[in-house]
Order: structure tokens, then sequence, then C-alpha cells
């Protein structure tokens, strides 16, 4: 169910619905005939730390709190919900009472990277383009990956200069799946270029490779897109931040969220120990975890050489 649709199916047993008409009247009209009906059962919201996390969809997101109105069990569902941040998540939603059940984010077959180079005109495309051709000489078959952007003209630059395609929020709907589509069929380029809105809901086989051209945004959303990789049995995938040091603008009225997850990508970067470490203990507030206290977990590059 999405907007712009004039009719729904009256006798669904399951109903996606778009965040973005939660809120409608015709959504709700919708959901109020199967409460009386007796056929509405459960509510599932998923990547429902995007209610906090999402500073692009929190208003529409925030109206979530308007499906307690129908009285049923709700099951809230996501895969990066940081520890501090469950106290918080459960007052926006009204959960306070929830039960929460929780399994570890780490990723054992993820080798993470960080390369910081110096400022300075296309110093960071550069890299980003040597990176990503280092990379691609060692795939084979199937395999790919992703270069995430902060912006909608860096993903079309990069792009270009690699020859691959491109995938951003300032696409049609056809295009973006044209573009997806292409990347994942092996119809294009091993490699896509994209903006944040590929690191939500997809499970492609054969991601290698994540590199991005600057920070994240912060240590969710790196998490989030990282695990989009090595999703399939004997892959190991490489997330490598490519970034010139340059310190993140700071605004005033940023969240507490917004605020700690972009301190913990800056932790992430800068830290002189186990990179592996700063995700655990954000995440799942397991202090001191180095990759080499985890068995078969892959070596981040400040573990490697001390191996």
């Amino acid at each position: 169910m999405s907007a712009g649709r004039e009719e729904v199916p009256r006798a669904a047993r399951l109903v996606v619905v778009s965040a973005d008409i939660v809120s409608s009247d015709q959504f709700f009209g919708y959901a109020n005939g199967l409460l009386c009906a007796g056929l509405l059962k459960r509510i599932f919201i998923d990547e429902c730390h995007t209610v906090i996390m999402d500073i692009s969809y929190r208003a529409k997101l925030g109206e979530l709190i308007g499906l307690h109105r129908f009285g049923c069990p709700m099951v809230l569902l996501t895969a990066t919900l940081p520890v501090v941040l469950e106290d918080w998540f459960r007052g926006e939603m009204l959960a306070k009472s929830a039960i929460i059940v929780r399994d570890r984010t780490i990723k054992l077959n993820c080798q993470y990277q960080v390369q910081q180079v110096k400022r300075g005109m296309g110093a960071l495309e550069e890299r980003t383009v040597e990176v990503t051709r280092q990379l691609d000489r060692d795939m084979a078959g199937r395999e790919k990956g992703v270069i995430y952007c902060r912006s909608k003209k860096q993903c079309e630059a990069i792009a270009e200069e690699i020859g691959c395609g491109f995938h951003h929020s300032g696409m049609s709907e056809k295009e973006c799946v044209e573009a997806r589509s292409a990347w994942v069929d092996g119809r294009a380029s091993r490699w896509i270029a994209a903006t944040t809105g590929l690191g939500t809901g997809i499970d492609i086989e054969g991601i290698v490779a994540v590199v991005y051209m600057e920070k994240p945004y912060g240590l969710v959303d790196f998490v989030q897109q990282t695990g989009r990789g090595g999703r399939r049995a004997g892959e190991v995938v490489k997330s490598i931040v490519v970034h010139d040091g340059r310190p993140e603008r700071q605004d005033p009225h940023r969240s507490f969220a917004d605020s700690i997850n972009q301190a913990q990508m800056e932790a992430f970067i800068s830290t002189p120990g186990c990179q592996r470490a700063v995700i655990s203990a954000f995440m799942d507030g397991i202090a001191g975890e180095t990759c080499n206290d985890v068995d078969g977990a892959s070596l981040c590059d400040q573990c490697e050489p001390n191996r």
C-alpha cells in the first residue's frame, strides 16, 4: 500500500504500508475496517530505529505512534538500535513496557579499514577511485561493490569517473529500480555509487566491498550500510572509509541521537585501537572487545599488525 493508490485490497492476510501514509485517512479507514472485522491481529514496524535516527523521515515516522490507537500488539523490528538509545526509543514510541529481544550486531566477516588523505582539491575523489580499482582487481564472478557518497553531486561525479551507475533520492523511482537492477543482474559495472537510500532494506548476493567517500553521517548508518555486504556463506566484505580529516559542521539543532551517532562515528575513525571495539561498545554495550577477542572475526586494520 503506497501513496497515490485509490483502492486497497480488502481481504489481504499481509499488508505492507509505506511510512509516509500511515497517518492518512485512507489508511486509517482501511485499518479500522480490518479491526472491526476482527482481522487486524498485529502491526509490524520494520527498521524502527529510523524513528529516532533518520532525520529525513523523522517527521513522518514520528506519526507511527498513532498506530497504538488500534489496540493490537505491535512488533518493532531493527538490527541497528544502539543499547544506549533504547530508553529514548521506548519513550518516542510509547513503548516503555515493551520486551526487547536483542542479538549481537557483530559482523565476523567484515574487514574494517580507515584511510585518511591530505586535504586538497580532488584528493578524496582520487583516493576513492584508487581504492575502488584496487578492490575491483580482486573481484570475480558476480562479486560487486558499493561506493557511498554524502551528496547527489558527489555520487554522480564518482560514478562518471569509475564508469558505473548511481542511485540517489533525486532520481525517479523507475530510474532507481533500473539502476539497481542493472547492477544486481550484472548488466552494468560491478560498482554502484549511492547515497544513504541504498542502505536500507536490500539483500543482495555478492557485495564484497563497501567504500565510503567521506565519513558516514553516523555509526548506525555505517553499520547498516556495511551490513548489506557479505550476506551469503563464504563472503567476506571489505569496508573502507576514505576521508580527509575534515571536522563535521556543528549544528545546534541536532538531536541527542544525531549527536551521539556522529560522535561514535568520529570515535571509530580516530581510534588508535580496535575499530570493531567501538562498534561493539556503542551498538551492543560490550566494552573492550577487540577483533582478536572474537573467534573467527576478520581483523580490522588496527588489529591486523598486532596478530
